[in-house]
């Protein structure tokens, strides 16, 4: 897997952890859930956007991606580029959960 890929999946917090969080701190869980993030302009604009949908991906593949702060993005095949894998890599796919917005 690439560095950065790894990097940021090491940063990243677990769907365990993430429902433990929203149990301790969410007192009405049929509140909608709203993502923010910072836009990444210059006066740091926080851009807030809806969960739409979660679900289970077991197989991703990551790529470079210089429209994100993170410089990784899903890789989704449609732009049609190979993505190439280090040698390191490993034949089992990366399982991750994903919270898909409105876009």
């Amino acid at each position: 897997m690439d560095r950065d890929v790894s990097r940021m999946l090491e940063r990243a917090m677990s769907a365990r952890q993430m429902i433990e969080e929203i149990k301790e701190q969410v007192d009405d869980l049929d509140a909608p859930v709203v993502l923010v993030s910072n836009y990444g302009d210059h006066h740091g604009t926080m851009q807030a956007l809806p969960l739409m949908s979660v679900s289970l991906v077991d197989s991703v593949k990551f790529c470079e991606s210089g429209y994100s702060q993170s410089g990784v993005a899903i890789c989704d095949g449609e732009d049609g580029e190979e993505i190439e894998r280090d040698e390191e890599d490993d034949d089992d796919p990366t399982e991750v959960v994903v919270l898909n917005l409105e876009g």
